[in-house]
């Protein structure tokens, strides 16, 4: 079988520089990335710097071992540091150790009940337990890109802007304005929220989001579990965005627990794409965590971390090409999350 010399071959984590040379070469391939690696780029928002990826499916099959590397992000490419190949029954000490030091763990597996048995199995750092989308791998893991990637390549690009005829509305809530750094504007005299709105199941959650904006980003037949699930919500019109991303965390995370993780993992990222984090944010009606993403390309996104009952419920606004503000249907999500 050859698949082209423009594909890059996802290989098992644990092969060796001569059989992944082999498989490169027998199916005409560019090049080659460990899956490990493939896994924390399609997986791994900005704020995520160090992985565990466990893979309990290994290639050949050695009766049932599973495997743990540390992958890490430098100067903006993912490496693999170290890594260990157990059976489940032998995951000890050094296991706990190595996961407990990465910001957030990624299970992968083609049988989900051993996905299921390393989530009961193994600990959980404070980011969470994501189970990997294997769909996600084979569309994202061989490409270099910036974290947000994942999530813009869901979707089409935004449109060019339309001449449309808008009418300025007066501002009534000066502080959400100050925090998304944006004027509000109508379409037609009519007030963005007057708008339908819909209800959408995202892992754990729910959130409202307008009623006409296209939902991407997550496979229709992945069953929920809230497990690092995430959705993003587009206007057809001119791009805004709302991105969701769901993620159980270990018992007894907070908020406060969560902010400090957060800003370690940010502090070791040394670039100025994260700025005005907040560990204590009031936003519509929420105290969550704040912080703006300024990608290399776009508009910025503003973040609200909502974290309840062992939940992270993380919200991304962006706007889009128009005049229109991502600030109501921002606001709108945020302030139905229970």
């Amino acid at each position: 079988m050859t698949v082209g010399a423009d594909v890059t071959v996802v290989h098992p984590t644990t092969w060796g520089r001569r059989r992944t040379a082999a498989l490169i070469r027998s199916v005409g391939a560019a090049d080659g990335v460990p899956r490990a690696v493939a896994i924390a780029r399609s997986h791994s928002d900005a704020t995520v710097t160090r992985c565990a990826v466990v893979e309990t499916t290994l290639l050949p099959d050695t009766g049932g071992h599973w495997s743990v590397h540390i992958v890490r992000r430098r100067a903006g490419e993912w490496t693999i540091e170290t890594g260990l190949v157990d059976l489940p029954a032998d995951v000890g000490q050094a296991w706990h150790d190595l996961i407990e030091s990465a910001d957030v763990v990624l299970i992968d597996g083609a049988d989900e009940t051993q996905v299921d048995a390393a989530f009961r199995l193994l600990p959980s750092p404070a980011g969470g337990t994501v189970r990997v989308d294997r769909d996600l791998v084979v569309q994202f893991g061989g490409v270099r890109r910036p974290a947000r990637s994942t999530i813009d390549a869901a979707l089409r690009p935004p449109p060019e802007p339309m001449p449309r005829r808008r009418r300025r509305l007066a501002v009534v809530a000066a502080a959400a304005l100050v925090a998304m750094g944006s004027g509000w504007a109508a379409t037609r005299g009519q007030p963005a929220r007057a708008q339908t709105v819909r209800v959408e199941q995202v892992g754990a959650a729910t959130v409202d989001v307008p009623g006409d904006w296209r939902r991407t980003g997550l496979p229709d037949n992945r069953p929920v579990d809230g497990a690092g699930e995430r959705a993003v919500f587009a206007d057809p019109d001119d791009g805004r965005r709302i991105i969701v991303v769901v993620t159980a965390l270990r018992a007894g995370s907070t908020r406060a627990s969560v902010a400090v993780s957060m800003r370690n993992r940010l502090a070791q990222r040394g670039d100025d794409v994260i700025r005005e984090f907040t560990a204590d944010a009031s936003f519509a009606g929420k105290q969550v965590i704040a912080y703006r993403e300024t990608p290399a390309s776009g508009p910025p996104i503003a973040w609200y971390i909502h974290v309840d009952r062992n939940t992270q419920v993380s919200i991304g606004c962006q706007s889009g090409t128009g005049d229109d503000p991502i600030d109501d249907p921002c606001a709108d999500a945020v302030r139905s999350l229970l």
